[in-house]
């Protein structure tokens, strides 16, 4: 167990050491949390997730309004890998290792988004690139680019992830909707 934490507490307080015990406070705090997130679901989450969160990792930045670390843990069944401006969870389910959407609204259903954490990262950069930077690049009145950049996205994940397109009601079919509608 780390114990770093008290120390550092106290340092922190002193406002003459500096920012770097308050910053190493917070580092000691969140490294507390993400090892008890992993010590008491390690068992629990798919090794294909597991191996890409330890090798490769999640994006730091936010993205789409979509933060990968700021992140309410509690989603039964499911790890929580990342969270939307609304609150509602992107989280690995813990059985089959496909990500989808936990909806902040009580009794909402679940919304298949991909069929693993690497397909979604990939996913959404692609979605980042292709679509919402191409778009926001080049700003018209005209639909033909928005739907030239929706086609090429959807066809490029349903090489990937054809699953992730298969439905209407799924999360990139909604969101590339949300795009053709405006």
């Amino acid at each position: 167990m780390l114990r770093a934490g008290t120390p550092l507490r106290l340092m922190a307080q002193n406002r003459e050491v500096g920012p770097i015990p308050l910053a190493a406070t917070h580092a000691v705090t969140a490294l507390h949390t993400l090892l008890g997130v992993i010590a008491t679901s390690q068992s629990q989450v798919p090794v294909a997730v597991r191996e890409f969160l330890t090798t490769v990792g999640l994006p730091t930045k936010r993205a789409q309004g979509i933060s990968f670390t700021d992140v309410s843990m509690q989603a039964e069944h499911y790890l929580a890998v990342a969270a939307d401006l609304d609150k509602d969870l992107f989280g690995v389910d813990l059985t089959s290792g496909r990500i989808d959407v936990i909806s902040h609204v009580p009794d909402e259903p679940i919304q298949f988004v991909n069929s693993s954490l690497p397909l979604f990262v990939f996913s959404l950069g692609l979605y980042l690139r292709g679509v919402w930077e191409f778009l926001t690049a080049h700003p018209t009145e005209d639909s033909e680019p928005r739907i030239e950049a929706t086609d090429r996205f959807l066809a490029v994940l349903a090489e990937r992830d054809p699953a992730a397109v298969a439905e209407k009601s799924y999360f990139w079919p909604v969101m590339v909707a949300g795009i053709l509608a405006e």
